[in-house]
């Protein structure tokens, strides 16, 4: 079973925000860089280190225009991943495996190829898939260095979208969102 071993592109600022495999799925199946897929996550209710459902983020994704998701689609009898990956060789998938009884992991599938931080056994089940379709355009403008961010109001301040051509000024971008999200926002446009 192929695997690329990834993060993601995830950040070293947020490196102490684990249990994040929603976010790095997204990232990787929907085009869009560590950031903007943390954003979205974080606009569908997603808390730092805690597990989240992707699919608000993906309703978050298709809102904001990065592309089209799927429905999730709940596989049964649940196939393998080599199963899975055999069956679809080609296309952009988020895979929900079983880790334990009660507990998944979710992580991209590109072209039959996992990416994930760690390699997937090719015999564990697969519970539920989405087909990720990017949009040419803002998914690519997301992956290649300009943070996409929704346009806030707050008292005074507006700013929207950003260029960020390295991790120090998206970081620096982040923490000025973050703040202006803290204050008292007027409207989220």
């Amino acid at each position: 079973m192929k695997t690329e071993i990834t993060d993601g592109g995830k950040p070293g600022y947020l490196a102490d925000d684990f249990l994040d495999c929603t976010v790095r799925a997204l990232a990787i199946a929907g085009a869009v860089d560590y950031e903007t897929a943390y954003l979205l996550m974080e606009q569908a209710g997603r808390k730092p280190r805690c597990v989240a459902n992707i699919g608000p983020g993906l309703e978050e994704y298709k809102k904001e225009g990065f592309g089209k998701a799927g429905w999730e689609a709940l596989l049964w009898p649940h196939p393998t991943l080599a199963q899975f990956t055999k069956a679809h060789p080609r296309g952009r998938y988020i895979v929900r495996v079983r880790c334990t009884p009660r507990i998944g992991h979710l992580f991209a599938v590109i072209d039959g190829v996992q990416h994930d931080t760690f390699p997937n056994g090719g015999r564990k089940r697969v519970l539920s898939a989405w087909q990720i379709m990017p949009e040419n355009g803002k998914a690519e403008k997301a992956l290649f260095g300009t943070l996409q961010v929704p346009m806030l109001k707050t008292k005074g301040l507006e700013f929207g979208t950003w260029i960020a051509d390295n991790t120090i000024e998206r970081e620096k971008g982040y923490t000025k969102w973050k703040q202006a999200l803290a204050e008292n926002v007027e409207a989220v446009i």
